[in-house]
């Protein structure tokens, strides 16, 4: 268990490590840097990996992976180096700014509460100025369309690790959140948006069945979907889905990991992080805390262990 560093997504901190050897391992965090890729301070190379495009996962990744941009590797780790099997883009909230205040380094996407700091990159897709700072100065004269990746703190505020300027002419709309239980009809659900998000908190979603992708995977109750649509979500009570796409399993018993994320919920020796249920009584080693009462509602951590019966088991 790590620190880091006050949000530092920059990989740059101490690791615990990964267990080394086998294979049935992954990673989920933002890509800190190239040659192959850097996830979570392991160095993965690509060669042979497989790909999973973020709005389509049943379609290889055809672009250059990006900076910031966040990920899944499932593979083999040794140490600070590993072999990547497969390569999933978990894509990001996609919308309008609505808000935006470089002072306080926070902005609105698509209702979404939003949180930058120094290690946020920013992508301006050829524009060398586009910052926070930029887009406080002009989303009030004109629209301006992003997509944000990241990770949600105790709020549901996103903690960016990147943001792409997007041409507004081409753009699909993304969400994020989760499946009402008791919903689901074979053509509509409701989506409970994610905590900090503006918008109303529960949106109707209409959709088909060839809309839910993995087309392996079906709906479920209290499942984690990103849903994309062709209309903006801002003001509406219900959208129609491009696509719903099912969040991935990677729970299986004996899966190594490695997740990077804020710890939402405390009980006892039972964190909550991201969606992630962590176990922290077996004595892990630490790094950048001298203690687990150290570590808080709302603390950016980077963990590694097991899981077993979908618990990740913090490694010792």
């Amino acid at each position: 268990l790590s620190a880091c560093g006050g949000g530092d997504s920059s990989g740059g901190d101490a690791q615990a490590g990964v267990s080394s050897g086998g294979t049935g391992s992954f990673s989920n965090g933002p890509v800190t840097s190239f040659g192959s890729i850097v996830v979570n301070g392991v160095r993965f190379s690509t060669t042979g990996a497989e790909t999973q495009d973020g709005d389509d996962p049943s379609q290889p990744y055809s672009s250059s992976f990006k900076l910031g941009a966040t990920v899944v590797v499932t593979g083999s780790v040794n140490g600070t180096d590993g072999q990547a099997a497969s390569i999933e883009i978990v894509g990001g909230v996609r919308g309008q700014v609505s808000a935006a205040d470089a002072t306080a380094g926070t902005l609105t996407v698509a209702g979404q509460a939003i949180k930058v700091d120094t290690n946020t990159v920013f992508d301006g897709e050829g524009d060398a100025t586009f910052s926070l700072a930029s887009i406080a100065a002009g989303f009030g004269s004109s629209t301006i369309y992003v997509e944000v990746y990241g990770t949600a703190d105790e709020t549901g505020t996103i903690l960016a690790t990147r943001i792409e300027k997007k041409d507004p002419t081409a753009l699909i709309f993304a969400l994020k959140g989760f499946v009402v239980p008791g919903s689901i009809t074979s053509t509509s659900f409701t989506l409970q948006i994610k905590r900090g998000n503006t918008l109303a908190d529960q949106i109707a979603v209409n959709y088909s069945a060839t809309d839910v992708l993995p087309s392996t995977r079906t709906l479920s109750d209290g499942i984690g979907v990103r849903v994309l649509t062709n209309a903006n979500p801002a003001n509406a009570t219900s959208i129609t889905a491009r696509k719903v796409l099912i969040k991935s399993d990677r729970h299986a018993n004996g899966t190594l990991a490695k997740m990077h994320g804020v710890v939402k919920t405390i009980s006892g020796t039972t964190w909550t992080v991201g969606d992630v249920t962590v176990d922290v009584s077996k004595s892990p080693a630490l790094l950048g805390f001298t203690s687990l009462t150290d570590v808080h509602e709302g603390t950016e951590v980077r963990i590694a262990g097991r899981y077993d019966n979908g618990v990740l088991t913090a490694r010792v």
